[in-house]
């Protein structure tokens, strides 16, 4: 809704004094100093540019697979394209060509959502330390896998059908 801290204080009428701008700026700076050391070459990499600006003519694509390259090229061809691109936010306007250019877009999706499997991989590390806990520390292999393909599923159970679709357990 308000890509920009700017579009958000002109839309709303609002502004912030020095102060505040100055902490936002300071935080702005620890953030970026912070990831520089997990991800030195983030802003380094030539070779992801092509996200940003696709209608650059000096661009080399040797590192992008051959049939998104054409897609590539087709994109860079088309000048109402550019128009759109120049008028659209980065990320709205590639994923408005999924259903033309659906290689091209992976790659671009895979640059611009960098930590998307990171984020999995973190929640399913969480999930393992809440079951398997000092409390549960014998349970077996296949319980855990169960258990923990269950609580990172974002599928959310039908518990009444499953309830009907079992048998009552028979008294003895």
């Amino acid at each position: 809704m308000f890509p920009s801290l700017h579009d958000f204080l002109t839309v709303n009428e609002l502004s912030i004094t020095i102060s505040v701008s100055s902490v936002i700026t300071d935080h702005m700076s620890s953030m970026l100093k912070f990831l520089s050391k997990y991800f030195p070459n983030l802003n380094k990499n030539n070779e992801q540019n092509w996200v940003k600006i696709p209608f650059s003519i000096s661009l080399k694509y040797d590192h992008i697979p051959w049939a998104a390259k054409e897609q590539l090229i087709e994109i860079r061809e088309d000048s109402t394209l550019e128009t759109e691109f120049n008028e659209k936010e980065l990320t709205e306007f590639w994923l408005r060509r999924q259903q033309e250019y659906p290689l091209i877009l992976k790659a671009a999706l895979l640059i611009l959502m960098p930590f998307a499997s990171t984020y999995l991989c973190e929640t399913a590390f969480s999930q393992l330390q809440i079951i398997k806990n000092k409390h549960r520390s014998c349970i077996s292999q296949q319980s855990l896998e169960a258990n923990l393909r269950i609580s990172v599923s974002n599928i959310t159970p039908d518990i009444n059908m499953l309830c009907k679709n079992m048998q009552a357990h028979p008294s003895h």
